[in-house]
């Protein structure tokens, strides 16, 4: 749960490969935590995983789900046989990276130029035109832009997370 100063929209996009099930390590959330950076650990501690308003979300493979990156998330183990793989992808605007600072604006600079990669692929009216203007107009091939990516890889916004285990009985154990 990366925190953030709001000034930007911040969205986690989560592509569901396998059934999360009910019950067996399905996501779960708090509505409205979104909005204040929460004290995971002490909710936790005082609440193990029934912490107030939570709800159960469900997914099927294929499904997305979609939220704001700063609302109080987290699944428990899957306890049935099978997988449960789940891609997530965090959308950031350009603005806010630079307003964090977390990475470098040399970082933020080639993921521009990447967009470039998936606006070049794409149909001229598959994007709109404002967007474009934006996407750097000197790209050289794919393999030197990848390279040039990959070789200035920077540490991810840091996020906050809760760790304590909890046993059936929704009980933290030890680790915070």
């Amino acid at each position: 749960m990366p925190p953030h100063p709001r000034n930007h929209p911040y969205v986690n996009i989560g592509i569901y490969l396998d059934d999360a099930d009910s019950g067996d390590g399905c996501l779960y959330y708090v509505p409205g935590t979104h909005e204040k950076l929460q004290d995971i650990s002490s909710l936790t501690r005082n609440y193990g995983w029934n912490l107030p308003g939570m709800v159960e979300q469900a997914a099927n493979a294929g499904d997305m789900l979609i939220h704001d990156i700063m609302v109080l998330h987290g699944s428990q183990p899957k306890q049935a046989p099978g997988c449960r793989r789940t891609i997530y992808i965090e959308m950031r605007p350009l603005a806010g990276i630079l307003q964090s600072a977390v990475q470098s604006t040399h970082w933020a600079e080639l993921r521009k130029r990447w967009m470039g990669l998936v606006v070049r692929r794409a149909a001229p009216n598959e994007w709109p035109v404002e967007w474009q203007d934006d996407i750097p107009q000197d790209l050289r091939s794919d393999a030197e832009e990848a390279e040039a990516i990959k070789s200035h890889w920077e540490a991810p916004i840091p996020a906050h997370y809760a760790t304590p285990y909890t046993d059936a009985n929704n009980t933290p154990k030890g680790r915070t």
